[in-house]
């Protein structure tokens, strides 16, 4: 019952309370390395604005201090989309191309692959809980018994799903659903069937 003890993957659609579930989960012991300002309404949220892969890089120094292990329990990084994203241009900027394809035999992909790992291993071996937000995007699924099924997904990039996917104990799907009792709509969190 207590989700700060496990590495955690979250998605949904936007507005569904990915971030605030997060937060009020973990308090004052998460920190935000935010991709995304999806804490403004977070009222004493510990966040740090991250706008390129070296605003990474500082933070994760910043980490390994003993004084900042014994505040923070829990990261929360919003979005593992725009991280992705991040670690894509690091790896191109590095390379000196514009696109992952401009390195020859797909060795661009396994670069980003691996600067993510290690930055995410980095992270799990200083002993911090992971908890990875995603946004959710739908995808039409045809039944073998005939006719189409619509499920959502997260939309972060398969490789990077693949990579955090390793590290993370639960993947929750959060939706936002109408209370039959109350009329107000309230946060529903889905696991998978098994």
């Amino acid at each position: 019952t207590d989700l700060t003890s496990y590495h955690t993957l979250l998605y949904g659609p936007a507005k569904a309370g990915k971030s605030t579930f997060f937060y009020q989960s973990s308090g004052q012991e998460c920190l935000f390395p935010a991709c995304e300002n999806g804490y403004g309404a977070l009222a004493g949220v510990m966040a740090v604005d991250i706008t390129k892969w070296g605003d990474l890089v500082q933070v994760t120094k910043e980490l390994k201090k003993p004084e900042i292990q014994s505040k923070f329990k829990v990261l929360v990084i919003d979005t593992v989309d725009i991280f992705h994203k991040y670690a894509t241009k690091q790896v191109c900027q590095r390379e000196g191309v514009q696109a992952l394809g401009d390195i020859p035999h797909g060795k661009g992909y396994a670069m980003v692959d691996d600067l993510e790992f290690e930055m995410i291993k980095t992270w799990e071996n200083l002993g911090y809980r992971l908890a990875f937000i995603s946004h959710a995007k739908e995808k039409t699924e045809k039944l073998p018994t005939g006719g189409e099924v619509l499920k959502y997904i997260p939309s972060v990039e398969r490789r990077c799903l693949g990579i955090v996917s390793k590290f993370v104990d639960n993947i929750l799907f959060g939706y936002v659903v109408v209370d039959s009792e109350t009329g107000g709509e309230k946060r529903v969190l889905y696991t998978r069937e098994t």
